[in-house]
């Protein structure tokens, strides 16, 4: 069966692509959480409780992908952290050098782990591999946008320069 691996596999953007791409695409769906969203279970995709940071894990996958003879055609890392303000809730505007390097860890090195995992299975499919990336990689946050989030100091929400969302590679 030839899917498509979707990390971050819970995500709003995820449930978009399965939903929209699901009558042409078999999906295999990357996530911290432990079960995939309910909302995606009409779409049957195969579902991985998975941290894509840690590569042993990452292999463990893959061995249980190919046991069951699923392709991967292409892969979509769409994994990332952030910093999400909500209008609901309050925001601490400090940030450590910490925070910095498990962003980077989830949104960069876990894009290149999935890579290094399922390199082979694209190339040989002849597919495609997609970095989802936001414009914050290119420019700084328009603070605007943020201007009714208020942190947990009473302050208002600064959001934090350091937010990658995946890697682009040209």
């Amino acid at each position: 069966m030839e899917s498509i691996l979707i990390t971050g596999g819970n995500g709003e953007m995820a449930k978009r692509i399965v939903k929209y791409f699901s009558k042409k695409y078999n999906f295999v769906l990357l996530d911290l959480h432990e079960f995939v969203n309910p909302e995606l279970l009409p779409y049957c995709p195969t579902y991985f409780k998975c941290n894509i940071c840690d590569l042993d894990e990452l292999k463990m996958v893959e061995k249980s992908i190919s046991r069951n003879k699923i392709k991967i055609i292409s892969i979509i890392n769409n994994a990332a952290i952030d910093f999400v303000p909500n209008v609901n809730t309050s925001y601490n505007n400090e940030y450590s050098s910490e925070i910095a390097l498990n962003v980077l860890n989830v949104n960069v090195v876990g894009a290149i782990n999935i890579i290094e995992v399922f390199k082979e299975q694209v190339i040989i499919s002849k597919g495609s591999i997609i970095n989802v990336s936001s414009i914050y990689s290119k420019v700084p946050p328009d603070q605007k946008i943020y201007s009714d989030i208020i942190d947990l100091d009473g302050k208002q929400f600064i959001k934090p320069i350091i937010p990658f969302r995946g890697v682009r590679i040209s």
